[in-house]
């Protein structure tokens, strides 16, 4: 299958505040808006608002974990529907293959090569969605971080670096990218302040 749009990818945590539901879904909209397709994993959270914020405007990719034939989780069948009729989902699990844990992080960098950046609304410090982020960096990606509710933990790791990598984020409204140290004590200690954000 050749992809003839643009795709960013997006990752988030399956239980997101209502402020990540509501900047994440707009963020996405206005990214469908001007062109680009959404690619994300139908994941119940985040994942479902990144595809029906590009759903309003554009096109949209989901990636499965499982075979096709395997709609997850299955609250999301009708989302998938959408999909279908507004982009593709995608899958390198052949049928039959039910959603095993195992299989999400493989499906990631699935996630990360089809995009041009990954973007982060609020994930936990040890989660998929940095999995992802991981990946994403490793093939040459841009990451692309919402700052969040500093009382949150996770929209506080959204901003921070993940470990082992140097990581650049862009932050809204200003140009020119700041480099994050990879160092995961310094990252902490500068959560958010040279970070930058989508």
């Amino acid at each position: 299958m050749e992809f003839r749009v643009a795709a960013v990818g997006d990752r988030g945590t399956r239980r997101p505040t209502g402020y990540g539901i509501n900047c994440g879904r707009t963020s996405w909209e206005d990214l469908a808006a001007r062109g680009l397709a959404i690619t994300s994993g139908l994941a119940r959270g985040l994942d479902a608002a990144a595809h029906r914020g590009a759903l309003r405007a554009g096109i949209t990719y989901a990636v499965f974990g499982s075979g096709l034939d395997f709609v997850y989780p299955k609250e999301n069948r009708r989302l998938a529907e959408f999909v279908v009729e507004n982009g593709a989902i995608i899958s390198e699990f052949p049928l039959g293959t039910p959603p095993s844990p195992q299989n999400f992080p493989i499906r990631n960098r699935i996630i990360a090569g089809m995009s041009l950046g990954v973007t982060v609304v609020e994930a936990a410090e040890y989660s998929g969605s940095l999995i992802t982020v991981r990946l994403a960096l490793e093939s040459g990606r841009e990451i692309f971080a919402v700052p969040g509710n500093i009382t949150s933990r996770t929209a506080s790791t959204s901003c921070s670096d993940p470990p082992g990598r140097q990581a650049r984020f862009r932050l809204a409204g200003h140009r020119g990218g700041a480099s994050a140290s990879d160092s995961r004590k310094n990252s902490r200690a500068a959560r958010g302040s040279n970070a930058r954000c989508a």
